[in-house]
């Protein structure tokens, strides 16, 4: 807070000075965004600028955020819409660094300052997208899960029975799934939020897809699998491992022969033809 005085006029025309108090400007426009972040993301929509935009205006709270994330922009208006890729554009550097950060440093290790400092925006700007790291977190989490399950799913468009040159095809594609999602997942189980709340839940995504994938796999074995919760695991646990090694770590493997033998494990649990 800051002590000033202001001269002011009482009833009979005498001067007098006030002591007022105000917040530091630089604070309240921390305090504003924070506010405007935690109302967007509830859903409400108040008279706000995009405080990543150093533009006259905004510490009054006189510029209507358009076309931020979540928010609809009108047609025809080519400068709502530029806002609204530059607003995407930075919601993405944000995740983009914390997910190279949650890497490096782990996620204990991670702080604000370091995601900020990565993709060059103030911590004001970093709140309007996102309440803390947790949140950028559980972000990237559950664009790995949801693209998982995108990449699963797709077994239901392959021919039943399937042939090999179908089984390498899905295994290509799972692989260029993990190319853009597989270091944070396989870092992720070894840094994360420690609490158990959490915890619990990504052992239930991981349950979901496993039993997911499994259940695929079993409609198309000739014996099924009595437990495709463990089919999935140990054909997830295949997977992410191989890619990991072959082009996680670059050991000297040739990346066909290593898809060629993954898809021959998988040809045999299916028995294809």
């Amino acid at each position: 807070m800051i002590s000033t005085f202001r001269r002011d006029q009482d009833r009979r025309g005498g001067t007098r000075w006030v002591l007022t108090r105000r917040a530091d400007v630089s604070v309240r426009n921390a305090c504003r965004s924070v506010q405007w972040a935690r109302q967007h993301r509830s859903g409400s929509r108040p008279q706000r600028g995009n405080p990543i935009d150093e533009t006259p205006g905004l510490a009054t709270g006189t510029i209507e955020p358009a076309g931020l994330p979540g928010r609809e922009t009108p047609d025809g208006d080519d400068s709502a819409g530029a806002l609204g890729r530059r607003a995407a554009r930075t919601r993405r550097a944000i995740l983009d660094a914390a997910q190279r950060l949650f890497l490096d440093l782990g996620y204990a290790g991670t702080r604000i300052n370091n995601i900020t400092d990565a993709c060059g925006i103030s911590r004001a700007g970093f709140y309007t997208y996102f309440k803390d790291k947790r949140e950028v977190f559980t972000v990237l989490g559950e664009t790995a899960y949801h693209d998982t399950l995108q990449v699963v799913g797709h077994w239901d468009d392959l021919p039943r029975p399937c042939s090999t040159e179908d089984v390498e095809g899905w295994v290509r594609e799972y692989y260029q799934h993990l190319d853009q999602h597989g270091a944070f997942i396989l870092a992720s189980a070894q840094s994360a939020p420690t609490d158990e709340e959490f915890r619990a839940s990504s052992r239930r995504l991981q349950m979901r897809v496993a039993w997911l994938l499994g259940v695929a796999l079993r409609s198309r074995q000739q014996v099924p699998t009595d437990a495709p919760e463990a089919l999935g695991l140990a054909t997830q646990a295949l997977l992410d491992r191989s890619w990991y090694q072959s082009r996680g770590q670059r050991l000297p493997v040739d990346d066909d022969d290593m898809i060629d033998t993954v898809t021959a494990y998988l040809a045999a649990i299916l028995e294809t033809t």
